[in-house]
């Protein structure tokens, strides 16, 4: 039992618990302050404003296409490339990430420990539409799934999932 606690201690303890909160929570959080209220709040208005312009056109935003290119079966060691056209409306791709949901499925169709790639876009773009490609690489055996999802980025939010925005495709 003794033996158990010292073993134990140094990776369960109220120190180490209140470290980690300080490095990832309150450290973050007060210097996003700092940066959101210098200059009389003014990278506080310029979010603001683009949150309101992000919410009247979120609307718009969808994902049209998704192809995906690969070897079928494809085996451990290879990779799926897919590429989806996404309209964005009055959007741009700096207002957006466009990301490959990804992972193992379970028996419900779930993915429950997903992955996320980051998808590029080259510039293409047709009308308010835009090409994203990327590429999930297969590294174990078993039934996988993925999806395109979008979501607001902009460098003032606290995370991607701070406007409650997310449009899957």
């Amino acid at each position: 039992m003794k033996r158990s606690i010292a073993s134990l201690n140094p990776v369960y303890n109220t120190g180490r618990m209140v470290a980690e909160y300080a490095t990832t929570c309150y450290v973050p959080s007060a210097q996003r302050y700092s940066r959101l209220t210098a200059d009389n709040l003014a990278k506080a208005r310029s979010l603001a404003q683009w949150r309101q312009s992000l919410m009247r056109a979120w609307n718009q935003v969808r994902v049209e296409n998704v192809e995906a290119t690969g070897a079928d079966p494809l085996h451990v060691g290879g990779q799926l490339e897919v590429k989806a056209r996404v309209s964005l409306g009055n959007l741009s791709p700096n207002d957006v990430e466009v990301q490959l949901f990804h992972g193992i499925v379970d028996s419900l169709g779930e993915i429950p420990q997903p992955h996320t790639v980051t998808m590029s876009h080259n510039g293409d773009r047709s009308g308010n539409s835009w090409i994203f490609k990327g590429t999930i690489p297969c590294r174990t055996s078993g039934q996988h799934g993925y999806a395109v999802r979008v979501l607001p980025k902009n460098g003032d939010l606290a995370n991607a999932l701070e406007p409650g925005l997310v449009c899957w495709g």
